[in-house]
């Protein structure tokens, strides 16, 4: 009987270890399947944080770029230390995204009475300014958003064959 006994428990302890083991493998999988399961969730919310960090830095760039332009220190050059010789005058035009200044610069004229003239409209506005600079100077003018024509020339005498070298830069 003692022996029927001990087979009984040995048996018992084999099927409660049997079912340890099981319970165990059964938990084990559990959890290595939530941690997976985290492990992908926190992947995505980084990919997620990288994502928008990226985002920020674009903003953050745009921010930049529209509070130099509030502050008028973006600038196109149209010439540089550009020769005009002839009669008449020279003359650039652009078409203008921003409200803004140009600024020409005279390095040196065989005339004293070289001029810079801004022409501009916008909406009811007529704009036609001329400055003297004489044969070397600058001269600055404001500009809307809109087409705008800059000369340079002596005016007084247009038909004088003019020699200068000149620099029209747009600040906006």
């Amino acid at each position: 009987m003692k022996e029927r006994n001990l087979r009984w428990t040995v048996i018992s302890l084999v099927v409660i270890c049997v079912v340890l083991l099981a319970g165990l493998g059964v938990a084990t999988t559990y959890y290595a399947m939530t941690l997976h399961s985290r492990d992908a969730t926190i992947e995505l919310l980084n990919k997620q944080i990288l994502d928008k960090n990226d985002r920020i830095a674009s903003l953050s760039t745009q921010v930049d770029d529209y509070l130099a332009m509030l502050n008028l220190e973006k600038q196109e050059i149209w010439l540089r230390n550009t020769t005009g010789v002839g009669a008449g005058y020279l003359s650039v035009a652009e078409d203008l995204s921003y409200a803004g200044y140009v600024l020409v610069r005279l390095y040196e004229s065989n005339s004293t009475d070289t001029a810079a003239r801004v022409i501009w409209s916008y909406k009811d506005i007529q704009y036609n300014n001329t400055v003297m600079i004489g044969s070397n100077g600058a001269a600055v003018f404001p500009v809307m958003p809109t087409h705008v024509e800059v000369r340079v020339g002596n005016f007084a005498h247009p038909e004088l064959v003019l020699a200068t070298t000149v620099d029209i830069i747009y600040y906006y």
